[in-house]
């Protein structure tokens, strides 16, 4: 199950119940919500959290075309997003789990 976003932890332990491995990329401001859903969720062991960095996604987000096509690859923890631009190469922050 891959989440996106900031959910509560009642989602992502919904969804950690439902599923063999449960993945967050969470994104934007962080702070308060990582304080306040990583305690909560701590104790899940199939729930993986990983930041995406803020910079990363206004160059993706920059100029970005009505119609996407993105080639997306995950290797040893790091997101690699190749566009018409070129790759972009997204290194996660993990908060909570291991790197998969």
């Amino acid at each position: 199950w891959i989440e996106v976003g900031q959910p509560d932890a009642d989602r992502l332990t919904w969804c950690s119940r439902r599923t063999e491995r449960t993945s967050l990329l969470a994104y934007g401001s962080l702070r308060v919500w990582e304080g306040k859903v990583i305690p909560a969720v701590k104790n899940l062991k199939n729930v993986n959290i990983a930041a995406v960095p803020q910079e990363v996604l206004e160059t993706l987000a920059q100029d970005m075309p009505r119609v996407i096509k993105w080639d997306v690859m995950i290797s040893e923890g790091t997101i690699f997003v190749t566009d018409d631009r070129g790759q972009h190469e997204v290194q996660l922050q993990w908060l909570l789990g291991e790197r998969g």
